[in-house]
């Protein structure tokens, strides 16, 4: 934990050094206002009886499903197709309070994504959580343990290639778009910077992160690929070797979402959203914009060596000031980032195999395994052991010294019997 806040303040320094990207898009460029406005206006209250995938909020209220087709009934995740050609997809994995990317998730999504391909009636698709705290909290750590007990090649093959396959189906098929409410970190991030466009809710438990680097990890869902695509290397940087996850307004200024909007109204937002993209209204068109010191300085690092050079060592010098070299994963991160952007593979099937090699390379390292075994301790640690206490009626409190005697005196303002023990009667 000191070495990620310390290393989260330390490239924040960096990236205000060198500068942050500006993110420019072309195209129709809707205000969170007047989208808001103009979905109270278009959307109007309707129920139906037989319906039983609810929308998000009521006000405004989705419009009422013309057919609503619906996974099968054994499955926790459904979809249900609205007008103008659009279909949503609730995420809802069974048997768990959040979702995560693990079998589960294998077994319901891209079959579900896969049937909506092919149907014609539907022109766009859009993703949100039934889960009230969280999109898709990150991938199934404990799948990767498995993974990595069958070595680098089981890693890569059945972990990572797999990801990387479903994801970039996702990127290339109809356009998606991702509503994102609560935890969205690590594969779930990667999840919806597959999809081509992103609506978050100003819940202040709204988070968007890549925390794997906490892990001895790096992304493995095309994260270190698509992140500094969209919103520039400098300022992908700090999030990937901090782990630093950002709120929905810091989000929208990075440009790893492109509007926000109150959470009771989020499903009316990327609905709306969607009906424009499938009517040809919305269209997307992403490019980094040179503008000012930070747009040259981003240039400069894709064109220029010695750019290039100096930002990605100040970048390791700063890992190695904090961990001494002795955590792999952000000193493979910053390689790779440096190799895919010398090699112009950022992006390209040559940067996700970067990412696959190295994602299970680091899979398999003795400091990964450490610091999961940490997060399992952690996670472990936030469950109360006590599932049935037995009532208390006497309390016993060794030592009548300051602590001692308030524990005591609160204990007999509450009614329990309360026996005050020390070394001897004066004291």
């Amino acid at each position: 934990p000191r070495l990620n806040t310390n290393m989260q303040r330390n490239l924040a320094g960096l990236s205000s050094r060198v500068g942050s990207s500006i993110l420019a898009r072309r195209g129709p460029a809707l205000a969170a206002r007047n989208l808001i406005a103009s979905v109270n206006a278009r959307f109007q209250t309707t129920t139906s009886k037989t319906d039983t995938a609810k929308p998000a909020t009521p006000t405004p209220s989705a419009p009422k499903a013309a057919s609503p087709a619906k996974a099968p009934a054994a499955a926790g995740s459904s979809f249900k197709k609205f007008p103008g050609g659009v279909a949503v997809v609730y995420i809802d994995l069974p048997n768990s309070k959040v979702n995560t990317i693990g079998q589960a998730f294998y077994d319901e999504i891209p079959p579900l994504v896969e049937q909506l391909e092919k149907d014609a009636e539907v022109k766009a698709i859009v993703f949100i959580s039934k889960k009230e705290g969280d999109f898709i909290a990150g991938a199934d750590v404990n799948k990767i343990t498995e993974l990595a007990a069958l070595g680098k090649e089981a890693v890569k093959t059945e972990g990572v290639l797999t990801l990387h396959e479903f994801f970039n189906k996702l990127a290339s098929g109809k356009p998606k778009i991702a509503a994102i409410n609560g935890s969205c970190l690590g594969g779930g991030l990667e999840f919806a910077l597959a999809c081509h466009y992103r609506v978050a809710s100003d819940s202040p438990n709204t988070s968007l992160g890549l925390p794997e680097v906490m892990l001895g990890l790096l992304p493995g869902g095309g994260g270190t690929q698509r992140l500094p695509k969209l919103i520039g290397i400098q300022n992908a940087l700090p999030m990937l070797l901090s782990g630093a996850g950002k709120k929905a307004k810091q989000a929208k200024s990075l440009g790893l979402v492109d509007i926000t909007c109150p959470k009771d109204q989020l499903e009316a937002c990327a609905l709306k959203c969607a009906q424009d993209m499938a009517s040809g209204s919305l269209k997307i068109k992403r490019e980094l914009k040179l503008k000012g010191v930070p747009g040259y300085i981003e240039y400069g690092i894709d064109q220029f060596d010695f750019v290039r050079d100096y930002v990605f060592s100040q970048a390791k010098a700063q890992v190695m000031k904090q961990s001494g070299g002795l955590y792999p994963a952000p000193l493979k991160i910053v390689d790779l980032l440096k190799k895919a952007s010398s090699e112009k593979a950022l992006g390209t099937k040559r940067g996700f195999e970067l990412e696959a090699d190295a994602f299970a390379d680091l899979a398999v390292t003795p400091e990964s395994a450490g610091l999961k075994a940490v997060f399992f301790g952690q996670t472990a640690l936030k469950k109360n052991p006590f599932k049935d206490p037995k009532p208390v009626k006497t309390i016993g409190v060794l030592g009548a010294g300051l602590m001692g005697a308030g524990i005591a005196e609160i204990s007999v303002a509450k009614g329990y019997r309360t026996i005050l023990k020390d070394m001897n009667l004066p004291a």
